[in-house]
C-alpha cells in the first residue's frame, strides 16, 4: 500500500471521521480475519468536577491512584472481548504525546488499528453545563440542597484499515451512572472511603461501553450485555 497515504489518513482521522456512516457488515467484510491493534488515548487519572450553583463555584481536579489504571483497563478489556469473539488482538502501548509512525508498528497486511479516545457531549444525568469528555466523576450542588454525584464514560472508537486508507470508521458510546452516595469532599477531592466503590462502577461502565463500540463496528460477534459484561482478562504486554 501507499505508506504516505496511510500516514496522511491517520493524521487527518479527526477531520475525516465525522463524515462517515458506519455499516458494521461493510466494516467486517473489509477487516476479514485481520488482527486488531488497540491504541488507547485516554488518561489514567480520573477527572473530578465540582459543579456549584454558579460558574464561580465550579472546580476541577484529577484523582490519581495505582489501583485505577483506566487506560490499561480499557486496553485489557477491549483485547479480551475481541479475543473472546475469536479475533486475534493486541494492545499497542504508546507514550502520551509521542509522535509515532503507525505503519512501522503494525503489519499492514494482517492488522487494523482501533483507536479509543475521549468523546465529548452534554451531561446526561444532571443536564447542566459544562459538557463532559472521556471518563470522569462530577458532583452537583444546589443552594440549600444535598449534593449528588455521578460517573460518566463517553468514548469514541476509530477503526483504521491500511487496506482501505480512504475510510475511517467512527462510532461513539456513553454511559452515565448516578451514584447512591456523595463521592466528593468539599471541592473536587474523592472521599477515600468510596474510592473502591467508584472505581468498580467506572470499570463496569467501561466494559459496557467498549462492548458497544466494538459491536457497532462489527468486530464483536456475540451477545452484548452492557449491564453486566463478562470478559476474560487479557495479557496486553509490557507497560509503556
Amino acid at each position: 500500500m501507499n505508506r504516505r497515504l496511510w500516514i496522511l489518513c491517520v493524521a487527518l482521522v479527526t477531520l475525516l471521521a465525522g463524515c462517515v456512516t458506519v455499516d458494521p457488515v461493510r466494516v467486517r467484510s473489509q477487516v476479514g480475519d485481520k488482527a486488531v491493534v488497540v491504541v488507547v488515548n485516554v488518561p489514567n487519572e480520573l477527572p473530578l468536577s465540582w459543579v456549584g450553583t454558579t460558574p464561580l463555584n465550579n472546580e476541577s481536579a484529577v484523582h490519581s491512584s495505582p489501583d485505577w489504571t483506566i487506560r490499561h483497563w480499557i486496553e485489557e478489556r477491549t483485547v479480551a472481548a475481541l479475543r473472546q469473539s475469536g479475533r486475534s488482538a493486541r494492545a499497542l502501548v504508546l507514550l502520551p504525546g509521542a509522535q509515532v509512525n503507525l505503519a512501522q508498528l503494525i503489519d499492514a497486511s494482517k492488522e487494523v488499528v482501533l483507536v479509543i479516545s475521549p468523546g465529548y457531549g452534554p451531561d446526561q444525568v444532571f443536564n447542566r453545563p459544562p459538557f463532559v469528555s472521556g471518563i470522569g466523576l462530577r458532583q452537583h450542588t444546589w443552594l440549600g440542597l444535598d449534593a449528588a454525584s455521578a460517573t460518566y464514560v463517553r468514548l469514541n472508537a476509530r477503526l483504521l484499515n491500511p487496506s482501505h486508507p480512504e475510510e475511517v470508521h467512527l462510532v461513539s458510546s456513553e454511559s452515565f451512572q448516578r451514584l447512591p452516595f456523595v463521592a466528593l469532599e468539599k471541592g473536587p477531592v474523592l472521599m477515600p472511603r468510596v474510592d473502591g466503590a467508584v472505581r468498580d462502577v467506572v470499570r463496569v461502565q467501561i466494559d459496557g461501553v467498549m462492548l458497544d463500540l466494538i459491536g457497532r463496528l462489527g468486530l464483536f460477534e456475540g451477545p452484548i450485555d452492557g449491564r453486566s459484561p463478562k470478559m476474560p482478562s487479557a495479557d496486553t504486554g509490557p507497560r509503556g
